[in-house]
C-alpha cells in the first residue's frame, strides 16, 4: 500500500491550475493581436470630360476610400475629401477649365487628398463610384444650351401638292418660328440661396446677371433678406425680392432701373400724373389759341405786363376766376348772335394768360382790344397794398394798478363820436364835466363785460402819452412791470403774430420703451389781423393764447400739464386808438427781507435787526394794441378823386 505524499500533491495541483489559466487566456490573446492597417489609394489619375448636360471631373484610383463632401460659399466653394489617399510625392496641383474659376488639388493631411472647386455660384453636383478600375466622378450639372431650330425649306418649284399639305406645312413653319421667338427670348435663369445678406448686394448681383444698371435710391434701407430661388428668370427673382420688401421699380432708360420704396414712387406716380395733365391742358389751350386766331378778324398779339405791387401768380388766379364767370355768361346769354358779339369785345374770353413767378409779370395773347382789357383789368388789380404798424405793450401789474388804471381813464378818453361797441370792448364818450382839477371825469372804476379771460377790453383815442405816463410811473412805485413793447408791420389783410414765452421739454416714450424729447410752447401769443375800410378806420381781429406750465399736475413721466386760456374778438377803432386787454390772471410770490449788516448775521441774537416778509399778490397780464396806418401808404390806397 502506498502511502500519501503531500508535496507530490500540492505540484500535481499546482500544474492543473496552470494549465486552465493558459487555456482560458488564449481566445483574449488572440482578441488582441493587431489587424492589418488598410493602405492608403494611390493617385493615378484625372480627368476632364464636357457631356450634354453636365462637366464630369474623373479620378482614378488604386483602390477604394471614404469620400467625405462640403459646399462653402461666399465665395462658392466644393471641397471633396479622399481618405485614406495619397498624391505622387506629395505635390499641388491646379487644372484651367472654363466651368471653374480655380480647380486644385493637394495632399491635405498625411492620409488625405482635398479637391476644391471655385466656381460662379452655387454648385449642382452628384458624386458617384465605378471598379474595376476604381473611378469617382464628379458631375456638375449645365442649364441645357439654347439650339437654334433650323429654319423650314422653301417649297421645291414645280412639284404639284395639295392644299391640305400646304395648310399643314404653313401651320408647322408657324410653330417652328414660334418656338424660336419663344427660345431667342428667354432671359438669364439665376439660382440663389442667401441667408442674412445684405439686400443692397442681392439687388447688385441681380443686376451684373441681368445685365443691367439697378440705382438703389436713398430712401431704401439696408437690411438683411433670406432667400432661396432655383432657376428663376433674373427679372422675375428682382420683382419677388421688391414685393417682399415693401419696394417699388421705375424704368430709366434701356437698361437702367430705379429700386425706391412704395412711398417715393407714390409720390413720383402723383408728379408725373399732374405733369402730364398740366401738359395736356397747356397743349389744349395751345390749340385753342391756334385755332380762334385763325379764326379771329381781329390782330392777334403778345404782350408781358409787369406786376408792380402784387405777386404775378395772385394776380393771374383773379383774372382767370373773372374770365371763367364772362366765358359762362358768354354761354348762357350767347344764344343770340348779337349778344355774344357785344359781350366779346368787353370780356376778353379769347385771351390767354400765363404768369412768369420769377420774373413778376403775366404774359396775354388774343386780340388786340381783348389784350388791352385785359391790361387794364390788372392795372386795377395792381395797386399799392395799404400797410398798419401794431405797437403791443405787454405789462405785468397788480389788481390795485388794474383798478386804477379803471378809475383814471373813466372819461379820459376824447371821441368826436360814439358808437356801439364790438364784444370784449368799452368805449367811453366825452363827459360834459369841466374837469379842472384833475385828469378824469369820475371817480369810479369802469364798468365792464367779460372776456373768455374774465378780463377788459378798452379803446383809448389819443391818450397813448397819458398811458406812457401811467405805465412809467406803475413801474417807479415797483407795482408792475413792461414785460416787452414789440412793433410789427404787416400789410393790409394780413396776420401778424407777437409771441412772448418759453418752451418746456416734454419726454415721451413709444412702444418699444424709447424714450424721446421734445418742445411744447408755454408762451403767451398775441395774433392781430388788420383791414383798413374805406371810412380809414382800422378794423382788427385779435386771438389771444396763454399757455403755462401746471407743475403741480405731473404724468408718470414727469411732465407738468398745459394750462390754456384763449379769447379771440373782433373790433372797429379809429387810426392810432389803443385797445387794451386784461383779464390774465395769475398769483405772484413776494419775498422781501430787510436787514442791519453786519448784526443780522449774528445767531438768534440776528432776528432783533432782520425782519423777513412772505406775500402772494394776485398779478394781471394787461395787453395794449395800437394800430397805425403808414401815411404813404393811405395816400397811395385812397387818392384823391377826380
Amino acid at each position: 500500500m502506498r502511502s500519501f505524499n503531500p508535496k507530490k500533491a500540492c505540484w500535481l495541483w499546482g500544474i492543473v491550475f496552470l494549465c486552465v489559466v493558459s487555456f482560458g487566456a488564449l481566445p483574449s490573446l488572440a482578441a488582441k493581436t493587431p489587424k492589418k492597417k488598410a493602405l492608403p489609394a494611390e493617385w493615378l489619375e484625372t480627368e476632364t470630360k464636357v457631356l450634354p448636360d453636365r462637366v464630369r471631373v474623373q479620378l482614378t484610383i488604386s483602390r477604394p476610400v471614404t469620400i467625405r463632401d462640403m459646399v462653402l460659399t461666399q465665395p462658392h466653394r466644393l471641397v471633396v475629401d479622399l481618405n485614406p489617399c495619397l498624391l505622387p510625392k506629395g505635390k499641388t496641383f491646379e487644372v484651367k477649365d472654363p466651368l471653374f474659376e480655380q480647380f486644385r488639388y493637394s495632399q491635405f493631411d498625411r492620409k488625405t487628398v482635398r479637391l476644391v472647386f471655385h466656381l460662379a455660384q452655387a454648385p449642382l453636383f452628384q458624386i458617384s463610384e465605378k471598379t474595376n478600375p476604381h473611378r469617382i466622378m464628379i458631375d456638375f450639372m449645365t442649364p441645357k444650351k439654347v439650339v437654334p431650330l433650323p429654319s423650314p425649306k422653301p417649297a421645291e418649284e414645280g412639284i404639284p401638292r395639295s392644299s391640305l399639305d400646304e395648310f399643314k406645312k404653313d401651320k408647322e413653319i408657324q410653330k417652328v418660328l414660334e418656338r424660336k421667338d419663344r427660345l431667342s427670348s428667354q432671359k438669364p435663369l439665376i439660382t440663389f440661396d442667401f441667408y442674412m445678406t445684405n439686400l443692397h448686394n442681392v439687388l447688385r448681383l441681380i443686376g451684373e446677371v441681368g445685365g443691367v444698371n439697378i440705382i438703389i435710391g436713398d430712401d431704401v434701407k439696408e437690411k438683411k433678406v433670406t432667400l432661396s430661388l432655383k432657376e428663376v428668370p433674373w427679372d422675375e427673382a428682382l420683382v419677388s425680392i421688391l414685393d417682399a420688401n415693401n419696394l417699388k421699380q421705375r424704368p430709366r432708360g434701356e437698361k437702367t432701373i430705379l429700386v425706391i420704396t412704395s412711398e417715393t414712387a407714390k409720390k413720383l406716380d402723383e408728379e408725373e400724373i399732374k405733369r402730364r395733365q398740366e401738359f395736356s391742358k397747356m397743349r389744349q389751350e395751345e390749340l385753342k389759341t391756334a385755332e380762334l386766331e385763325r379764326k379771329s378778324p381781329d390782330q392777334w398779339e403778345s404782350r408781358e405786363i409787369r406786376i408792380k405791387h402784387m405777386d404775378a401768380k395772385n394776380v393771374e388766379e383773379i383774372i382767370q376766376t373773372h374770365l371763367e364767370k364772362e366765358r359762362k355768361t358768354v354761354i348762357e346769354k350767347g344764344a343770340g348772335t348779337t349778344v355774344t358779339e357785344t359781350l366779346k369785345p368787353i370780356s376778353g374770353v379769347n385771351v390767354s394768360i400765363i404768369s412768369v413767378p420769377q420774373s413778376n409779370l403775366i404774359i396775354a395773347r388774343g386780340p388786340k382790344r381783348e389784350v388791352d382789357y385785359i391790361e387794364d383789368l390788372i392795372r386795377k388789380i395792381d395797386q399799392p397794398i395799404s400797410q398798419v404798424m401794431i405797437e403791443a405793450r405787454i405789462v405785468e401789474a397788480d389788481a390795485n394798478f388794474t383798478r386804477d388804471l379803471g378809475i383814471r381813464w373813466g372819461g379820459a378818453a376824447s371821441f368826436a363820436d360814439a358808437y356801439t361797441p364790438f364784444a370784449g370792448t368799452i368805449r367811453g364818450t366825452e363827459s360834459g364835466g369841466t374837469g379842472a382839477g384833475n385828469n378824469y371825469a369820475v371817480n369810479l372804476p369802469l364798468a365792464s363785460t367779460s372776456t373768455a379771460f374774465g378780463g377788459l377790453g378798452f379803446a383809448f383815442a389819443t391818450a397813448n402819452f397819458n398811458l406812457d405816463v401811467r405805465i412809467q410811473a406803475m413801474e417807479q412805485q415797483g407795482r408792475g412791470k413792461t414785460i416787452s413793447s414789440p412793433k410789427v408791420l404787416t400789410l393790409d389783410n394780413q396776420q401778424a403774430t407777437i409771441k412772448q414765452g418759453q418752451s418746456i421739454p416734454v419726454t415721451t416714450r413709444d412702444p418699444n420703451n424709447a424714450y424721446s424729447t421734445t418742445y411744447r410752447d408755454a408762451a403767451l401769443v398775441l395774433k392781430v389781423t388788420p383791414h383798413i375800410s374805406s371810412s380809414k378806420k382800422i378794423r382788427i381781429k385779435v386771438k389771444i393764447e396763454k399757455n403755462e406750465p401746471d407743475f403741480t399736475k405731473v404724468d408718470s413721466l414727469g411732465n407738468p400739464t398745459i394750462k390754456t386760456k384763449e379769447a379771440e374778438t373782433e373790433m372797429l377803432v379809429n387810426d392810432g386808438d389803443t385797445v387794451a386787454i386784461g383779464g390774465i390772471l395769475f398769483k405772484k410770490e413776494v419775498y422781501q427781507e430787510n436787514k442791519v449788516p453786519g448784526l443780522a448775521e449774528i445767531p438768534i441774537l440776528g432776528w432783533l435787526f432782520k425782519t423777513r416778509n412772505r406775500s402772494t399778490e394776485d398779478t394781471e397780464l394787461l395787453i395794449f394794441i395800437t394800430p397805425k396806418i403808414m401815411k404813404a401808404s393811405l395816400s397811395e390806397r385812397f387818392p384823391p378823386e377826380s
